[in-house]
């Protein structure tokens, strides 16, 4: 089997496999010598199960949509300085923008777009872009955000070590590939730093069982967030209060392989790095506000 991290992957035979993540259903076509051929990893769940709980996706002055299984989608906006809520436009602390800008993700190391079609799905009205090393799994990704009726994902042959960024991100996602080695994230982490929005003001949204929305702004709830390397806390209702001043870098790392250790690092690159969640030894790890 050819290396991942190489340009001259041979066509493999091609199979399929079916996965439920929340109210949905997802068939994913897939191939020998991808990761996770099979079936969704541990750690890429858990990512995806943290990212939907705390509202970690959101942009400045942008309208954050969710979904549901029964197809409804609801929208939420960023309040004012008195924190009240505008129904159609981003508020005054957003420095007058007033007008409903896309949310556009990066998914790092892509893969066969498991983790940006699963999203997606739960927020149509973001754009994810997915980036990938190997042209088979880019090729296995787009046939799969097809398969799963997904048209606000798409998926392209980037290899990090190399590109520079061609496009500023809201909020950045990955399930790093570890064991590739410190190069390799070195070149994830950098690449992160350089494609993210700096400034601005985000207020993040949840929805409930019956797929309403609770929203948050700039005066208003409870804010959970601190500036260390604590957990960021839900409150009761499940909904997380994050106000943030910048892009995010969303990333699952393993504690047995070095996880805090990464963690740490961020903190060269980044004015604030936390980890939210862990289970099982699998840290959710949020950097932001990328340092000039």
């Amino acid at each position: 089997m050819e290396h991942y991290f190489t340009n001259e992957q041979k066509s493999a035979q091609q199979f399929k496999f079916d996965t439920q993540v929340g109210d949905f259903g997802f068939t994913f076509f897939s191939s020998k010598g991808v990761f996770s051929k099979d079936k969704l990893d541990e750690g890429s769940l858990f990512l995806i199960d943290t990212i939907i709980k705390q509202n970690l996706l959101c942009s400045a002055g942008s309208l954050a949509y969710t979904n549901n299984a029964s197809g409804r989608s609801k929208a939420s906006t960023a309040g004012n300085a008195s924190g009240a809520s505008n129904t159609s436009t981003a508020g005054n602390l957003l420095g007058g923008l007033g007008t409903k800008q896309k949310t556009h993700i990066l998914d790092m190391g892509s893969g066969i777009g498991t983790l940006s079609i699963v999203l997606a799905k739960h927020f149509p009205h973001y754009v994810f872009t997915g980036y990938d090393v190997n042209q088979s799994a880019v090729a296995l990704s787009n046939k799969n955000a097809s398969a799963n009726n997904i048209s606000n994902a798409h998926f392209s042959f980037v290899d990090l070590s190399v590109a520079q960024p061609k496009q500023i991100f809201n909020t950045i996602i990955t399930n790093p590939p570890i064991r590739a080695g410190n190069a390799v994230l070195n070149n994830f982490f950098e690449f992160a730093h350089k494609s993210l929005k700096g400034a601005g003001v985000c207020t993040t949204t949840s929805t409930n069982a019956s797929g309403d929305v609770n929203n948050s702004n700039a005066s208003g709830g409870a804010n959970n967030s601190n500036s260390g390397s604590g957990a960021n806390n839900s409150n009761a209702g499940g909904a997380l209060s994050n106000t943030n001043t910048g892009g995010k870098f969303i990333l699952v790392l393993r504690k047995k392989q070095g996880g805090q250790t990464y963690a740490k690092k961020l903190s060269s690159l980044f004015s604030s790095v936390n980890i939210v969640a862990k289970q099982k030894g699998y840290l959710i790890v949020v950097a932001q506000n990328p340092k000039t």
